[in-house]
């Protein structure tokens, strides 16, 4: 039975259900293509069942302490917290997502329904998150049993958080039915989405699927500004094509924590007819944390030696996982480096200068001053989240010479010397990301005061 109910503004609306009733009906959703209105995602690929039990051991990783607040009904109901939101609140996303998944999988629960009327603050990445990890477990409902297992739940208040749900949330994802259109015409919907579930070489000409990805991601952008009258120069598309290569590159490697273990994901996505006109981008992986990576090199590894010199420094005020992310972050501080001459690592830290002087160009045509910043960014990695906000910013460690070396320290001085902000540097509480998430937001519209 699929229902729809409106409400006034103090109440959620009641807004998408999705029931599943027999072994047959999963096996028709299972051959859905999710992503109907911009084609299929990486190789045209579905899951296959171990890929998705992968993906959901992944999930389940994040919180291993897990237990649920509330005992397990027949009916159970989840409020997804006010900061549902993977730049800001990585720590309490996480526990909604594993709470939401480790529910929907057990037995005990036929119906649970999702109800985010409560969130004032969310994100691309924790909406994604959410959304794979419910399609996951749906397509892997037990074969053979009979179990009915129903899905629904509220949507925000939001509307611009209402129509994210819609397009690339888990509405989206599970193909719920609703009965409300959705917020804003689909006109100037910016969807962007691949991912890779297996490993990528290049072939004769040079390609693989995170190249052929970044390509496609630099178009992605290059029509979300047009929408603004305006394009990026030859030169700009270069450097982010480069930067999102090596992003992904890097997302490659570090999914490889056991063999044939690889998987990366990129979202993108912009709703121009939102107030906000919010531009989002979500780049993750799952496998080894940057801490891991680090950790895996022989004693003595050039790379090795830098990150242990700065974990040294502050060691008595930060975990060993925090110093080594910061450092990692850091140009020319790449586990690939094998000699101060090497220059890899520099994908992360230039995609977010890269985006950084995106904003500041879009906001000084429209007067907006530098201390408006309302960018913000994260790297999330393990146990350790590192939060941007425009209060530190990159730097060339070598100005005067032409030997370029973008550092930022997260400290006012900009120097690695120093310890970083605690504000920016941050430690989630039982809660572990299994890789890497870059989580990239700016409006591109000034907002009002």
């Amino acid at each position: 039975m699929k229902s729809y109910r409106e409400t006034n503004s103090h109440q959620a609306s009641k807004a998408w259900d999705n029931h599943l009733v027999s072994t047959n009906r999963r096996k028709k959703y299972a051959r859905v293509k999710h992503f109907r209105r911009y084609g299929s995602l990486g190789k045209g690929k579905s899951f296959s069942r171990a890929e998705s039990e992968k993906v959901l051991d992944y999930i389940e990783l994040m919180n291993p302490g897990y237990r649920s607040r509330r005992r397990l009904s027949r009916n159970h109901q989840i409020v997804l917290p006010e900061k549902f939101c993977f730049i800001s609140n990585p720590n309490g996303a996480i526990k909604a997502i594993v709470n939401i998944v480790k529910s929907y999988r057990d037995d005990r629960v036929k119906h649970i329904t999702l109800n985010h009327s409560q969130v004032s603050e969310f994100s691309l990445t924790s909406e994604v998150l959410l959304g794979l990890g419910v399609n996951r477990a749906r397509l892997l409902l037990r074969r053979g049993r009979k179990i009915k297992k129903r899905v629904s739940g509220y949507f925000p208040l939001d509307p611009d958080h209402k129509q994210l749900l819609m397009e690339m949330g888990v509405v989206k994802e599970i193909e719920a039915k609703t009965k409300s259109g959705a917020p804003f015409s689909r006109e100037k919907q910016h969807l962007f989405a691949k991912h890779s579930i297996n490993f990528s070489s290049a072939n004769a000409y040079s390609v693989d699927d995170h190249s052929l990805a970044a390509e496609a991601f630099v178009k992605h952008v290059n029509e979300c500004v047009q929408d603004f009258e305006k394009s990026l120069s030859e030169d700009a598309e270069t450097e982010l094509l480069r930067c999102v290569g090596e992003v992904l590159d890097n997302a490659q490697r570090h999914s490889s924590k056991k063999k044939n273990d690889y998987s990366w994901f990129i979202r993108g996505y912009l709703n121009s007819h939102s107030d906000n006109k919010d531009f989002e981008l979500s780049i993750f992986n799952f496998g080894r944390t940057i801490a891991e990576s680090f950790e895996d090199l022989p004693t003595g590894h050039f790379s090795l030696n830098l990150v242990n010199d700065y974990v040294e420094l502050h060691k008595n005020r930060f975990t060993r996982e925090q110093l080594i992310t910061v450092a990692a972050l850091q140009q020319r501080y790449s586990c690939r480096n094998q000699t101060s001459r090497d220059t890899n690592g520099q994908g992360t830290i230039l995609l977010i200068e890269f985006f950084q002087e995106l904003y500041k160009e879009f906001h000084a045509l429209q007067g907006e001053t530098e201390e408006q910043n309302n960018h913000r960014m994260s790297v999330v990695s393990g146990a350790t989240h590192i939060y941007f906000d425009g209060t530190y910013k990159l730097r060339d460690l070598h100005e005067d010479s032409d030997d370029e070396q973008m550092i930022i320290a997260f400290n006012n001085q900009n120097t690695l010397k120093l310890p970083p902000d605690s504000s920016s540097v941050r430690r989630m509480k039982d809660c572990f990301f299994p890789g890497v998430a870059i989580s990239i937001r700016f409006p591109l519209k000034k907002r009002s005061s």
